[in-house]
């Protein structure tokens, strides 16, 4: 059974196959391609000539593309994995000049041409020289403009793909959002972070803190069998059966959480990098905050980068949200996480949270509180203002 990977280059892998065959020499044949760049043409069109030669033929193809709707990928099997790649599908077909064409490009040469043609064929040895000389002086120059204006090119397409990249990576490192929502409970619900099948296994861990007292409490601090949170946390849970078996739920899956981003990369080496975690949570949570990719050796390896921390972070400060009512002040995660207040913001930021300043009872240091409610924040951190 075959898992679908959609990679998604900077631009589309052009596929180019022959009208008359195939190629039968071992190098490779160089191909060109020729774009045409029209103000009067919308984004969505794109209209591209391929051109190929050999010593005696040229090989010329059309990719004239008007509807965005439509896609053409190339699937490239890799192991069990299939990856789609972006294609350009072109058939190329032998060119074959006219003489009406040929011999109107011949009047339509400069006066320079033409002289440079005569040389060429009757004139003397030095006189060839310097013609050919000063072709090559004009090709170098072309090439030149050229080679400065993709590399221009280039740079501003970069720019626009690293602003967009950023974007992308910030909405999909946030839980699944409902942008309807009528009130901040809606917002991120709490069956899309849990599902239910995880409920069995998760209640069997939230057993002890169902029925924890303060000495169980304080040798658990003692062992660092829990996090600062959830040890703080627990002496405030509810009452009511339903609410407190709920919230322990929540507790040991902000655990696990708190856990995987202590993780180190030396840890995803190992064939189980989660032997205290049972199955099917364990994969949700490696497929959800992990990468893995397998080498030429068809070993599969798994990566942690730093993306995907801050997307468990997201993950958390939606816990503590949620157990908190809302509103949660950042010093309550910074003890388990590790991250700076400046990181843990523009993740709440990019929540949707409004973040604001105020001081804990008997303190008088100011910290950062989070919280979500409507309308939510645009997700972008505002800029400091100049005195």
């Amino acid at each position: 059974k075959w898992q679908l990977m959609v990679e998604t280059p900077t631009k589309a892998v052009p596929v180019v196959k022959f009208s008359n065959g195939c190629l039968r020499q071992t190098h490779e044949m160089p191909v060109r391609v020729y774009k045409r760049k029209s103000s009067a043409e919308k984004s969505c069109v794109s209209h591209k000539v391929f051109v190929a030669s050999t010593d005696h033929v040229d090989y010329v193809g059309e990719y004239h593309r008007n509807n965005s709707l439509v896609q053409q990928l190339l699937a490239i099997e890799d192991g069990k994995y299939v990856r789609l790649y972006p294609a350009e599908l072109v058939t190329l077909a032998p060119y074959i000049q006219r003489p009406e064409s040929r011999a109107k490009a011949k009047e339509g040469d400069s006066y320079r041409g033409q002289v440079d043609a005569l040389a060429s064929a009757f004139g003397s040895k030095r006189k060839r020289r310097a013609v050919e000389s000063r072709l090559r002086l004009e090709v170098q120059e072309s090439n030149l403009q050229l080679s400065a204006s993709a590399t221009l090119g280039e740079i501003q397409e970069s720019a626009v793909l690293k602003e967009t990249v950023e974007e992308t990576s910030t909405v999909s490192a946030i839980p699944p959002q409902n942008k309807n929502a009528v009130i901040p409970q809606d917002v991120y619900p709490i069956e899309a972070i849990v599902q239910a099948d995880d409920h069995p296994y998760l209640d069997q861990l939230a057993t002890p803190l169902l029925s924890a007292g303060a000495e169980e409490i304080e040798q658990w601090r003692a062992d660092a069998t829990y996090s600062d949170y959830v040890l703080q946390r627990v002496l405030r849970m509810s009452k009511d059966p339903e609410n407190r078996e709920l919230e322990s739920r929540l507790l040991v899956y902000y655990q696990l959480l708190v856990n995987l981003s202590r993780m180190r990369p030396k840890d995803f080496l190992r064939k189980d990098p989660m032997p205290n975690v049972e199955e099917p949570i364990k994969q949700k949570l490696l497929n959800t905050f992990t990468l893995s990719a397998r080498n030429e050796q068809g070993i599969c390896k798994r990566t942690f980068p730093d993306r995907l921390r801050d997307k468990v972070f997201a993950y958390l400060l939606v816990l503590v949200l949620i157990l908190e009512d809302y509103k949660a002040d950042l010093q309550l995660v910074q003890p388990d996480t590790k991250a700076s207040t400046s990181r843990l913001v523009n993740i709440g930021y990019a929540l949707g949270c409004h973040v604001g300043t105020h001081r804990l009872p008997g303190s008088h240091i100011s910290t950062k509180y989070l919280e979500l409610k409507l309308p939510l924040h645009n997700g972008l951190r505002p800029k400091k203002m100049r005195k």
